[in-house]
């Protein structure tokens, strides 16, 4: 089956390591003192530059060929790896499997998901591409998803044999056969129907979903939900809970199933979560049962569901979080589906409880900041786009709101004004939420500054801002689909639709110019095009049917919202591909001992705004205590005092400055060395290089061209990149002293004094500029509102060029 392999696949993420391989050589030739040694160390750089150029031109060549015909060999391909499967299976009963040495649960079962969506993205593209006149983007989809098949088999065979699956075996390998794939392949080849072709790969979908749900990591899950979702329909006899009570112990739980979600503790962290939400759903369905009005019971009804659907959701991304522990938008979508539990809990808690607004608001308020506590426990991972500097503005607003916040409280209590108070609470704890997330997000950015962490890659396509969009447009289609709206309704559902459209278009189209792949590069592109086109037509079946009303413009209707739904959910199924995701910056050890004085920090502020609340809702029953008033004057001071700490401590690590500082400092010696050599060449006691010119002068020539390279990337990152100036500096000063010895290995064979003198004083030149670069960076520092600094610095990048 060779000739279902294409280089596209496996070069690509050859040829950037191997670049970078190139040009470390080149830089490191300089160093290397045995003659011989760096001689095979030039040699072998530049026949591996040659090979790459090579590899590139072969992979543009290949590109252009049309791999339509590999869809006739796609059923034996089929049999030969069902085959496999079968034959794995016959292992499993007979007891002869045997697990992989070195291999881990968690890395199988990570592995085993990234295929699962591998094979369900490429087998989308080549539904979507089927639907093209483009037979070369029809043949190449089918070589990617032939490659994701031969890898999801592999990795199956790699869970089989683990000790806790082997109960599970044929279970797991039963639906991992590939008779539903062998299906797309076939519509494809026979032309078949769009509907033909969706309904081919629902199955194959299916059949992937069934796979997972007999990893036993996901078995506890998938018991966990199946308790929530019934939890109505359990009879036995439970104790009453306190609502606030089970509120706040669900907020709880919520927290600590984030904190463990890839710990040992991860099943009694699922358990403790599904008992709160058990008790929380219980003591909500009781107080709904007194309301007297049967509008408000019916808005609490539609919110409880809504918390139900949101728990799952919370499930549902924790396990995907914890089997792919380095996927930042799993992470990312975890983090927001406990927000929003978080936020439907306060609001059903405040539309059933029946303590006064004042208590609460401030029990509400407790929760929310309770539900944040989980992002200062570590900061491994992102928390959202933001730079060092936009998290720096960040934490200084949200500092002065919580300011405010706090202001407001004290005076509206004096005045007895629950309104006020509530309003001032809610402020404060917004603040607070704002003062942890930014926080977390400037740790984090500081451990990735670290010169020993290693640094990530940022996503092909925004996922999250997908799945809204997506989400939404098939929620919609459904309804349209089911004819549940009013005409009103319906010309504002179009507007919405044609916006979110809009929007993943657009998403498509910057995607596309961020893959070297073509056939993906395509993909991007079709999908806008197919989202664009049945947008439009939904349009225009709605504005029909705005104009006169028939059953035909009606079904008309219906049709156009089933077939943009179908067109979302491929795209869907397509952008949900482990290779689009971002690959997150390890953090060294050293990184995270930096982080260390604002995590520290952030968790006091925490503290002290819990205790300075939990002071204010007191008052709502002695609103004369002084003792309390007193307790309260206290609480406000650590408030501040922790968040200048925090503020301070962000500021004493911004990232970038030790480098600098070291550069600078190394510059300095390497003009002090320049004028020394200077000054032995001038008294004829240069040693003499036992390097040949041309060697010499080609590493001078890698050089010069490595450091103009590299002058851009680091001007980028002094304007508004902070987090990325120490590895541009360490980048720089690395091709900077491989370029001073160089220079002085070359004047030292020069053949006569003035090409001594010559090369001295431009080498000279170019490390000063190379210094006031550093130093103009220093003063920027990575802040993009240093608007009088950003044009110094452009002056002096252009001067070192």
């Amino acid at each position: 089956m060779a000739c279902f392999r294409v280089p596209d696949i496996f070069s690509y993420p050859v040829i950037q390591p191997a670049t970078r391989l190139v040009e470390v050589a080149r830089r490191s030739v300089s160093s290397v003192s045995e003659q011989s040694f760096a001689s095979k160390l030039q040699q072998d750089s530049q026949q591996l530059s040659t090979q790459l150029a090579e590899l590139r031109v072969a992979l543009n060549n290949a590109q252009q060929l049309n791999f339509e015909r590999q869809l006739t060999h796609s059923e034996d391909l089929i049999r030969e790896l069902d085959h496999e499967l079968v034959e794995i299976g016959r292992a499993g009963r007979a007891q002869q499997l045997k697990p992989i040495p070195g291999e881990s649960a968690e890395r199988a079962s990570s592995s085993l998901m990234n295929a699962a969506r591998q094979v369900s993205s490429t087998l989308a593209q080549l539904v979507s591409a089927a639907t093209s006149d483009d037979h070369q983007h029809v043949g190449a989809s089918a070589v990617d998803a032939a490659q994701s098949l031969r890898t999801f088999t592999r990795v199956s065979t790699k869970c089989a044999p683990r000790e806790e699956t082997l109960p599970w075996t044929n279970s797991l390998l039963l639906p991992a056969r590939l008779s539903d794939s062998g299906r797309v392949f076939d519509r494809v080849r026979e032309q078949s129907h769009q509907s033909q072709l969706t309904e081919a790969t629902r199955s194959v979908t299916n059949s992937l979903r069934q796979v997972l749900s007999h990893l036993p990591e996901n078995v506890h899950i998938d018991r966990a939900i199946e308790t929530i979702r019934s939890v109505d329909h359990v009879r036995e006899h439970r104790t009453p809970v306190e609502l606030r009570q089970a509120a706040s112990k669900l907020i709880e739980a919520t927290s600590d199933l984030v904190v463990n979600m890839r710990a040992p503790q991860q099943a009694a962290a699922v358990d403790v979560f599904v008992k709160s939400y058990t008790d929380f759903h219980t003591a909500v369905r009781e107080a709904i049962a007194v309301q007297q009005e049967p509008q408000q019971r019916q808005i609490n009804e539609t919110y409880l569901m809504k918390a139900r659907e949101e728990a799952v959701n919370v499930l549902v991304r924790m396990g995907a979080s914890a089997s792919e522990s380095s996927n930042v938008t799993h992470t990312q979508a975890l983090t927001q589906s406990t927000h929003e539990l978080t936020h439907t809990v306060n609001t059903l808690v405040e539309n059933v409880s029946r303590e006064s607004p004042w208590q609460r608001e401030c029990d509400s308020a407790l929760r929310q900041i309770a539900s944040v506590r989980h992002h200062l426990e570590q900061a491994l991972l992102p928390v959202n786009n933001d730079t060092y500097y936009e998290s720096l503005d960040v934490v200084t607003e949200q500092s002065k709101r919580l300011g405010e916040g706090m202001t407001g409280i004290a005076r509206h209590a004096k005045k007895s004004e629950t309104q006020g108070v509530c309003e001032s609470v809610h402020e404060a704890a917004d603040a607070v939420c704002g003062l942890a997330r930014a926080a977390a997000q400037s740790a984090y950015l500081i451990g990735v500054a670290d010169s020993r962490s290693t640094p990530g890659r940022a996503a092909v396509i925004d996922v999250p801002q997908c799945g809204r969009s997506v989400t939404y447009v098939k929620q919609v289609c459904e309804r349209i689909a089911q004819q549940n709206y009013s005409q009103q309704q319906l010309l504002g559902d179009g507007t919405e639709i044609a916006k979110h459209t809009s929007a993943l278009a657009n998403i498509c189209r910057s995607a596309s110019e961020r893959t070297n792949n073509v056939t993906v590069k395509k993909q991007f592109i079709n999908g806008a095009r197919d989202l664009a086109s049945s947008t439009a037509n939904l349009i225009t079946a709605i504005r029909q049917m705005d104009r006169q009303y028939t059953e035909t413009s009606q079904r008309e209707c219906t049709e156009a919202a089933r077939s943009l739904h179908t067109v979302a959910e491929q795209f869907e199924r397509f952008v949900d591909n482990p290779d689009f995701g971002p690959i997150p910056a390890k953090i060294s050890p050293e990184g995270q001992q930096a982080q260390r004085p604002v995590l520290t920090s952030a968790k006091t502020m925490l503290d002290a705004s819990s205790s300075m609340i939990e002071t204010a809702k007191s008052l709502s029953d002695r609103p004369t205590d002084g003792q309390i008033w007193q307790r309260l004057a206290y609480n406000s001071k650590d408030v501040s005092e922790s968040i200048k700490r925090l503020v301070s401590a962000i500021r004493d690590e911004a990232p970038g400055q030790g480098d600098l500082d070291r550069a600078i400092e190394r510059l300095n010696q390497l003009i002090q060395q320049v004028d020394n050599a200077s000054m032995a060449a001038v008294q004829q006691q240069l040693p003499r290089t036992t390097v040949t010119e041309q060697r010499v002068h080609q590493q001078i020539l890698h050089g010069v061209q490595s450091l103009r390279n590299s002058v851009l990337p680091l001007q980028q990152a002094a304007t508004g990149q902070a987090e990325q100036i120490g590895r541009c500096v360490r980048e720089q000063m690395s091709t900077m002293d491989s370029l001073v010895q160089s220079c002085i290995q070359a004047a030292s064979i020069s053949p006569n004094e003035r090409q001594q003198t010559a090369l001295f004083d431009q080498c000279k030149t170019v490390v000063e500029a190379e210094t006031q670069l550093m130093y103009a960076c220093k003063d920027a520092a990575g802040n993009p509102k240093a608007v009088e600094r950003a044009s110094q610095r452009q002056r002096v990048c252009s001067a070192s060029q």
